[in-house]
């Protein structure tokens, strides 16, 4: 058997799995944690997990505490079973990423939130005001906005934050490239502005930059 260059299978390796193997000893370096046998790589990747995976039994067996109500030695039991079997199937299927922890997403929404309440309150005035006066214009029409999010989580709470507010609509969202529908002037002009884009980075995600007010 002919042996392959790093990273590439040999010419039998449809038929011999085991062919795929450095050629030469400084391969393996090299690859360093690309490879699943290499010890930096696992404990850099596995030490970010057990702290997810720490987090993640935290809460639920907060919320599990929370909502029970029952506190006898068989349900005490079952319960930290239960929040065991499902910490250890969310570690092995690598699904206890940061974005999908309570304790990290909730301190920020008690930020963001309030925020995004108070300019749904005012765009909800403004769309009143032109059902119910038809001489005020509108000028419905889709804009692309590009957001500044980097994670998924982070772009899902921008797309949906523009859905909740009067006046715009997401319709569809590819990547950091979101489609989104603008009743008013305004809400195009709003959406140029950023700032509920801006805020969604900074605030969600901790990107740096100046505070959004309004």
């Amino acid at each position: 058997m002919v042996e392959a260059p790093c990273g590439k299978f040999s010419a039998h390796a449809r038929t011999e799995p085991a062919a795929f193997r450095p050629a030469w000893p400084g391969c393996r370096e090299s690859l360093g944690s690309q490879l699943p046998g290499s010890a930096e790589g696992s404990s850099r990747l596995r030490e970010p997990g057990v702290k997810n995976a720490l987090l993640l039994a935290a809460t639920l067996l907060a919320i599990w505490l929370l909502w029970s109500g029952h506190y006898t030695p068989l349900l005490l039991t079952l319960g930290a079973l239960s929040v065991l079997a499902i910490t250890v199937l969310s570690h092995r299927m690598e699904t206890d990423d940061e974005e999908g922890q309570l304790l990290v997403l909730v301190p920020r929404l008690v930020v963001y939130l309030p925020w995004l309440f108070r300019r749904i309150a005012r765009t909800n005035i403004d769309i009143s005001r032109r059902i119910l006066a038809p001489s005020l214009p509108i000028k419905p029409q889709m804009v692309r906005v590009k957001a500044r999010q980097k994670t998924d989580l982070g772009r899902v709470i921008f797309a949906n934050s523009l859905t909740l507010t009067p006046g715009t609509v997401t319709a569809d969202m590819d990547g950091d490239d979101i489609l989104v529908h603008a009743l008013t002037r305004e809400n195009v002009e709003a959406l140029g502005r950023a700032r509920m884009n801006k805020k969604v980075a900074r605030v969600i995600e901790g990107q740096s930059g100046p505070e959004v007010q309004r």
